[in-house]
């Protein structure tokens, strides 16, 4: 039985459709969220008691950000990509009978064969793409829909999304070649469809696998220690997708953010905030150990100031861990002469305070009466 064939206007009108998730979910953030973000924001002023100059400065940067005609480039730049690739995906069993047998560069490599392998090649590597757009544009919808119900929906989202369903399918191609093209990695080749949609989602882990098999092209140089932002407990995907547009990279830049800049600029809880720049500040400072350091209900640099100001702690924290008294008290020299510490504490003791916080005062006093001493740790930490 035939298969059933469908018009290209049909098609067409598919691939506008599906693509037109990218105007609408705009459209949706400037007529509903935005508004509701210029609210959130003013709140979280009041609550962290920000100095009015610096307020002022922050919601004139929140307008600026979220400007209507920022969003046109990026908007039409991803919405022209994804009606792209819905073609190609769509019209793509039709592309690939033109010129039926023939070397295509992108498609075929430089591959001599006979005809009908490099057929065989032309439809492998369309699909390839096809699903590593599929892959990319999905992870895409996804990011999008985070940081439009967040109300963080910045200009940005769409032009990492056309460029990464550019990308992709590119990333994925070389895969198929590096696999068609070694023996060694014809097992592989089964799995083709199901590794090109990966790709869209995880495109670094591509890179890596196509770096390892080339060792003698990527030698390993002497870098400084990889501080990788998926250490900090808390930080998902999507957040280290929108740290990265802001620089931060790792857990290094992390540590040294502007809390306040991180506030204006995403939609991320400012607890939260400075709960990430507590655990990058001690990740950077004591790297792999801070696996032991959790182990010890230490998280942050903030769950040091305690044992910092009691030396019996510090030794007994020193024995358990393992970890040097010396480097110990190198952190703790380091730890009580930031002054940016005594910000962040600043602003936690308002969030811990904040209208919202003290309905829950009598259930915090039960907590405390049945820790005990845990929870005179964590109030000492509140009070700096």
């Amino acid at each position: 039985m035939e298969g059933i064939e469908y018009s290209p206007i049909f098609k067409g009108l598919i691939a506008f459709f599906l693509s037109s998730f990218m105007p609408v979910t705009l459209l949706s953030f400037l007529l509903v969220r935005r508004t509701k973000k210029a609210v959130e924001f003013a709140r979280v002023v009041d609550m962290l008691a920000i100095a009015e100059d610096v307020a002022e400065f922050a919601r004139n940067r929140v307008a600026e950000q979220y400007a209507a005609r920022d969003f046109r480039m990026p908007m039409l730049f991803a919405w022209l990509v994804a009606i792209l690739g819905f073609v190609s995906l769509l019209f793509g069993a039709d592309m690939v009978v033109e010129h039926e047998g023939k070397v295509n560069f992108l498609l075929t490599g430089i591959s001599q064969a006979d005809p009908d392998i490099l057929q065989s090649m032309r439809v492998q590597n369309m699909a390839v793409m096809s699903l590593a757009f599929i892959g990319a544009f999905l992870w895409s919808t996804q990011c999008i829909l985070h940081r439009l119900n967040a109300g963080d929906l910045a200009p940005s989202v769409y032009f990492n999304a056309g460029t990464r369903m550019i990308l992709t399918p590119m990333i994925s191609l070389m895969c198929a070649h590096l696999i068609n093209g070694f023996e060694v990695l014809h097992g592989m080749q089964a799995g083709l469809p199901v590794i090109a949609f990966l790709v869209g989602w995880f495109p670094s882990r591509a890179l890596i696998f196509l770096k390892e098999q080339f060792p003698l092209i990527f030698r390993s140089q002497r870098n400084a220690d990889s501080l990788p932002l998926n250490m900090v407990e808390g930080v998902h995907t999507y957040d280290r997708a929108r740290l990265n547009e802001l620089g931060i990279v790792d857990a290094q830049n992390l540590a040294n953010a502007n809390f306040i800049e991180l506030v204006v600029r995403t939609a991320f809880n400012p607890g939260q905030i400075i709960d990430w720049i507590g655990q990058a500040s001690l990740y950077v400072y004591f790297k792999d150990d801070i696996v032991v350091l959790r182990k010890h209900q230490v998280r942050t640099a903030f769950d040091m100031l305690p044992v910092c100001r009691d030396a019996k702690l510090l030794a007994q924290l020193s024995a358990d861990t393992g970890i040097n008294a010396l480097g110990f008290q190198l952190f703790c020299t380091k730890l009580t002469e930031d002054p940016v510490v005594e910000q962040l504490l600043s602003f936690q003791r308002h969030l811990c305070f904040s209208p919202a916080t003290k309905l829950h005062d009598e259930r915090l006093n039960i907590v405390e009466t049945e820790f005990g001493g845990q929870q005179q740790i964590s109030r000492e930490i509140g009070h700096g």
